[in-house]
């Protein structure tokens, strides 16, 4: 690997691990969205992205179960969605809501 490839790589895993490199899907009453992870913004392949291709049946089926926003771990990726819910953010209220 020649240098300019190494630096490259090694500060793009010191990104992945300072911003995290989860994808989430938020849940919402009129639908749902993917956010997805640091690695999958910077590829700029987002619209090729298996999480969102397999969380959609999943999530268009579901979603209206389950309000809010969901870490998706790697294992989406080989199968059916396990979703763990995600910290509240600024935004949300003590429940979940606005």
């Amino acid at each position: 690997m020649r240098i300019g490839a190494a630096v490259a790589a090694a500060e793009r895993e010191r990104l992945y691990a300072e911003l995290g490199n989860d994808h989430y899907v938020i849940f919402t009453e009129d639908g749902w969205t993917t956010e997805h992870s640091i690695e999958c913004r910077l590829s700029g392949h987002m619209h090729e992205c298996v999480y969102h291709v397999l969380m959609a049946p999943f999530a268009n089926e579901r979603g209206a179960e389950m309000p809010g926003r969901w870490r998706s771990p790697p294992s989406i990726a080989t199968g059916e969605p396990v979703l763990a819910r995600a910290e509240l953010t600024r935004e949300d209220g003590p429940d979940g809501s606005d």
